[in-house]
């Protein structure tokens, strides 16, 4: 854990690598190494019964502190199509650093998911 004084935050790494915002409403989920069949290196979820914006921006930092700021720009205007239940996020895939990251949310969900797999899974 890291006081950033600038900012006046918390920055704290996760085992995965992974920066999380200290107050997210980001549904964050990393599976333990010795209980994660399906290999996913982190788990978002964007509700929305929160505000967007500062969830956008939060899973924007997330991405950021692991894959840098391009792809995490990427993927977070990606997401920003949804703004409200009907409106849809096509399912979408991209590969960063050898590491594919899933997005999608239908019309009629109240969330959008991220998926981010581990390292050399196909």
């Amino acid at each position: 854990m890291e006081w950033l004084a600038k900012t006046r935050t918390v920055k704290i790494t996760v085992n995965n690598g992974y920066t999380i915002p200290e107050g997210t409403d980001v549904i964050v989920e990393i599976d333990p190494p010795d209980n994660n069949p399906n290999k996913v290196d982190i788990n978002l979820t964007v509700t929305l019964g929160k505000e967007l914006e500062p969830q956008f921006n939060d899973v924007y930092k997330i991405l950021a502190s692991k894959f840098g700021p391009g792809p995490a720009k990427e993927v977070t205007e990606y997401i920003r199509q949804k703004k409200d239940e009907w409106s849809e996020v096509p399912a979408k895939w991209w590969i960063f650093n050898d590491q594919k990251v899933y997005v999608a949310s239908n019309s009629g969900d109240f969330v959008i998911q991220i998926t981010v797999w581990q390292p050399g899974v196909k």
